[in-house]
């Protein structure tokens, strides 16, 4: 088995190694990870300034690459330069540093390495940890263990195309695992305007998390803060027909026909 690794906190982080470590007892294991860390980078990709690649490492069961590009980007130059003589079985992006549930869907660079494995068809898995209300260094190991756990079921059984898995571990005291849908919550955005040496203005963008949706039954922030770890099935379909929805009924489509004629 061949896997691919990314992430978003970038390529000598706590997270990635010991994820890489422990895949590395069941694979062979190739990481191309960000310079430096991109959390939040969402799925951007690179296509006006060059990117670069440098190894670092290298044995017989794993070798490190840095890129100076986005999750996605690593993930992109992983698939068609690095390994594209070898393609991989899976691409695993993490351990994040915290956890990635909900809305974290559509912003985490973690989330997005994930989707771009899945856009080239390949089983992709996120995975992410959480931390302590201190942001303690949470115990990746444990993390790492159901990672590589849940990575050979997927090579056994592979999930369906344009799907992805995302994993989320408890820091600690983990009581087990559930299978989880991705649930949402209110957050607002806030702007601070300082000043710098030069007296010109710059600006920091900060959020505000305000959870009174995270309980929804069910949900990957349920699981998370009930103490289990949370196994999210998604899918990169994000239309809803198909589903039950009051959007439009025919009157409302033939209304639109009758506009443009």
């Amino acid at each position: 088995m061949r896997i691919l690794i990314a992430n978003d906190d970038g390529v000598y982080a706590d997270g990635i190694n010991i994820l890489a470590e422990e895949l590395a007892k069941i694979a062979h294991v190739t990481v191309v990870a960000p310079d430096k860390e991109r959390s939040a980078a969402g799925h951007g990709v690179t296509f006006f300034s060059p990117l670069r690649i440098d190894k670092i490492s290298e044995n017989e069961k794993s070798c490190f690459y840095s890129c100076s590009g986005t999750p996605a980007d690593c993930v992109v130059v992983g698939l068609n330069h690095v390994m594209r003589d070898n393609p991989p079985d899976l691409v695993i992006a993490g351990i994040n540093r915290g956890p990635n549930l909900g809305d974290d869907f559509h912003y985490s660079g973690t989330i997005a390495a994930a989707v771009e494995g899945a856009l080239a068809g390949i089983p992709s898995i996120a995975v992410s940890t959480g931390v302590d209300k201190n942001f303690k260094v949470p115990c990746y190991k444990n993390t790492a263990r159901i990672a590589s756990g849940l990575a050979e079921m997927v090579f056994e059984d592979p999930i369906p195309l344009r799907t992805f898995l995302n994993l989320n571990v408890p820091a600690y005291d983990i009581k087990g695992i559930k299978l989880t849908h991705l649930g949402f919550s209110n957050f607002s955005y806030g702007v601070i305007e300082r000043q710098d040496g030069l007296n010109l203005n710059y600006f920091w963008l900060t959020r505000t998390n305000r959870c009174q949706n995270e309980m929804y039954e069910g949900s990957d922030y349920q699981a998370l803060n009930s103490g289990y770890a949370s196994i999210t099935p998604l899918s990169l379909d994000f239309s809803s027909s198909g589903k039950k929805t009051n959007f439009f009924d025919d009157r409302d489509l033939e209304r639109l026909t009758k506009d443009i004629q």
